[in-house]
């Protein structure tokens, strides 16, 4: 069932043409249309057709094509958005996140167009645990978030690489997930600029 709630910092980054800069820059087609879905084990996610031809245990991609819609799970983008503003207490950090998710899934259009997967085999069955954002596309889509990020931005879109990337059978914050937490922190909250300087003499990972 759709849900008609819309994300305020979406729609203001929507508004503003983010979108139209992005799919621009990347050359696509058309400019994706955003659509609120609610519900989903996604913050935000393309759609796009896929084929393959195989047999019983893989199947080889012979082309793909994007549907040009990004859709929203409402909830989760402002669980996100909420997570990282109360990480730094700087409510600028919700836009710079969501322009990071943008990117990442207008990327995923882009793969889905230019056939990035075509001539790939993939197991129907498959016992292998790995991350979310171990498969090739994932990798793919947080290179281009990161690469496309400067400042802040391009810190706070390593973290979100990071957190995609992550172990999820780890127990705890890895020493990288630290370090880059610290980093986000003082890039958008000053005082925590001041206090993680004390205690790490001034180091930076980033």
């Amino acid at each position: 069932m759709m849900n008609t709630t819309t994300n305020k910092v979406l729609e203001k980054l929507v508004n503003a043409g983010a979108l139209e800069r992005i799919a621009k820059d990347l050359k696509l087609d058309k400019v994706p249309t955003i659509v609120y879905d609610g519900e989903g084990d996604y913050v935000m996610a393309a759609s796009g057709q896929v084929w393959a031809r195989g047999n019983l245990f893989h199947e080889t991609v012979t082309k793909t094509e994007s549907d040009y819609v990004i859709h929203v799970n409402t909830k989760a983008l402002a669980d996100t958005q909420r997570q990282y503003c109360m990480l730094t207490l700087n409510p600028q950090i919700m836009t710079d996140i969501t322009l990071i998710l943008l990117k990442h899934e207008c990327r995923h259009i882009w793969q889905y167009q230019n056939q990035f997967t075509v001539g790939d085999v993939r197991e129907k069955f498959s016992f292998r645990l790995e991350a979310h954002g171990d498969s090739k596309v994932e990798r793919d889509a947080n290179e281009y978030a990161v690469q496309k990020s400067k400042g802040r931005r391009y810190i706070l879109a390593l973290h979100a690489k990071m957190l995609q990337e992550k172990n999820p059978f780890s127990f705890g914050p890895s020493t990288e997930e630290i370090h880059l937490n610290h980093e986000v922190m003082r890039a958008y909250f000053p005082i925590a600029h001041y206090i993680i300087n004390k205690l790490t003499g001034g180091k930076k990972y980033v």
